[in-house]
This record gives C-alpha cells, structure tokens and sequence, in this order.
C-alpha cells in the first residue's frame, strides 16, 4: 500500500525526495483494515462498524483528522511500520513459502514452530547514520516507525510515526531459551532494559550478517541481509476518525 500511495500521488518523487525537503502527499488517505494482524489500522486507531461503516467513514471524512507517517525505504521496497531481521523475518519467508491464498493469524503456527527448531541465530552488525552501534553477535534487529509490532507489544517504545526517524532495536539472541526470555520481557516492556540490548535513532541503517538472514517488511518477506534503509523526506496522511488518539 505504501509503495502504491507514494507511487501515485508522487510521480516526481525522486526529485522531490532528492530535493532533501519533507514532502507529503497532496491528498490524505482513508484506509479500511482487510488483512492479517491490521497493525496500520490498529496503530491508526481504525475500527469501522461494519453495520455502520458509511455513517463513520463521513464522519472521519467531515473531521478531517489526518495522522503523518514517515516513509522508510530499503531494496525490498518502501515501508511506514516496521522492518524486521532475524527471527520473525524467518517466520515470515517461510510463510510466503508454503501460503497459497489469504491467510489469519493461526497460518503463522507452523512457520513459528519450524523457525523454534531450525533457526540458528546468525551474527549481525548493525551501523546507524554511519556508526557501528553493534558488533558482530548473534542477535535479532528491528528498525520502525511505530510502537507497535504485530504481536501487540511495543516494541519500540519511543518510536514516533512523524519525526523524522527510524528507531532501531538490537537485542542479542543467540538460543531458543534467550528467545523465549526475549518475548517475555517484551511482553512485559523491559526488553529494552535488558544486557546488551541497543536502542538508537537514526535516518540510515545498514544491517550485515556473516550468512544471509531474511529480512521482512511490513510483514512482507524482503530478501536476504545484507540490507540498507533510509528514512526518505516524505510522509504520507492518513484521515483516523474522530476517535483515534493517535
């Protein structure tokens, strides 16, 4: 969605994004949540009544509430939530994988129980706005705009969806046991607390591996580490109802 919005309301943005100046998209957008976990439209504070959808979507269209999002990018395309390496990217590409048509959340089951046995924790390094703010160690990254990941936890507790960058979560996981201690404390929001792990902001991330780890975008399988992403100046609106406290 994010690539197909920018596409067509920005035919020139190349340009405008290699102006250096923030640009938004000349019109808001309204979205109606269709897919798996609906993270855009939960972070969005989107919650149409089907039995009442026309009378609230004029009712955000009179509002006129707008919430901004950046625009990040990398060689698997562009993305406004989240960017993940490791584990869950894993999940996702053996999902992509064996999917053959829509898919609920139950579908991720089997991909999660495989990634428990065969996943093996590659080492990663992470460098942000040129700087090397992890060095070669097993671990896990995610790089985003919003708090929020699919599982619900904040992930990226500091994250904000209109400032101009990229919060980056490094947390070493070098075991299925470091893992499940990883998901408790997230659970609990004390993962960024934890020995080892790095929380930074930025504009660039470059994340490289000693063997290609898969990468997800938005949910998206998005090839194989090593990977580059930079926060583009751009945003795109999106109409919330009245409601949202976003």
């Amino acid at each position: 969605m994010a690539q197909w919005a920018i596409d067509t309301a920005f035919p020139n943005q190349e340009a405008m994004c290699a102006s250096g100046e923030l640009a938004s998209l000349p019109y808001p957008l309204l979205i109606v949540p269709m897919g798996t976990a609906n993270l855009m439209g939960k972070h969005l504070g989107v919650k149409w009544n089907d039995e009442n959808i026309g009378e609230e979507v004029a009712e955000a269209l009179e509002e006129g509430r707008v919430a901004q999002l950046d625009v990040a990018r990398t060689s698997g395309g562009i993305f406004l939530l989240m960017a993940g390496v490791g584990f869950d990217a894993w999940v996702v590409h053996e999902l992509d994988r064996i999917r053959d048509g829509p898919i609920d959340i139950t579908k991720y089951i089997m991909p999660a129980v495989k990634a428990m046995t065969e996943y093996r924790f590659p080492v990663l390094e992470v460098v942000v706005d040129g700087k090397k703010v992890f060095k070669k160690a097993p671990a896990v990254a995610l790089v985003g705009n919003i708090r929020e990941y699919g599982t619900g936890f904040a992930i990226l507790p500091q994250a904000r969806p209109d400032d101009q960058l990229l919060d980056v979560c490094v947390m070493p996981v070098s075991s299925r046991r470091d893992l499940i201690k990883l998901f408790l404390s997230a659970a609990a929001g004390e993962h960024v607390n934890q020995e080892g792990v790095i929380y930074v902001k930025g504009r660039k991330v470059r994340i490289e591996s000693t063997t290609p780890v898969p990468v997800q975008v938005d949910g998206e399988a998005a090839g194989m580490t090593p990977v580059e992403i930079d926060l583009l100046p751009c945003r795109i609106p999106f109409i919330v109802p009245p409601e949202s406290d976003i």
